[in-house]
């Protein structure tokens, strides 16, 4: 199942061999596409709903690339030649069933 995850994501994201690193540990290459997605927060006590641009990676890919070292602020992605920093703590797609990686970035 995992390798059939990982070939469908990779048919649909930007760039299949895109690169996810973390500089001066690992480098790695994955199936990853810039997204946008809503992120729920508060200010002050008020909610709010915010964008937040992110890389989605496939839980089961990552796991495959680097066993027990799920993405993490800091980490490094290129895709399609983009480069983007992980800021914040990656969370799991409850919108896939948590089959994605969904990493804040900045680019």
């Amino acid at each position: 199942m995992a390798d059939l995850d990982a070939t469908v994501f990779a048919e649909l994201s930007d760039d299949a061999a895109a690169i996810w690193s973390r500089p001066s540990v690992f480098a790695t290459t994955v199936a990853a596409m810039f997204d946008r997605v809503e992120q729920a927060g508060s200010i002050g006590g008020m909610s709010m709903i915010d964008l937040a641009d992110v890389v989605r990676i496939s839980v089961a890919e990552a796991e495959i690339r680097r066993p027990g070292q799920p993405p993490r602020s800091g980490d490094v992605f290129v895709v399609g030649g983009v480069q983007a920093v992980v800021h914040g703590e990656p969370w799991r797609d409850a919108q896939q069933n948590g089959r994605d990686w969904l990493c804040p970035v900045s680019r």
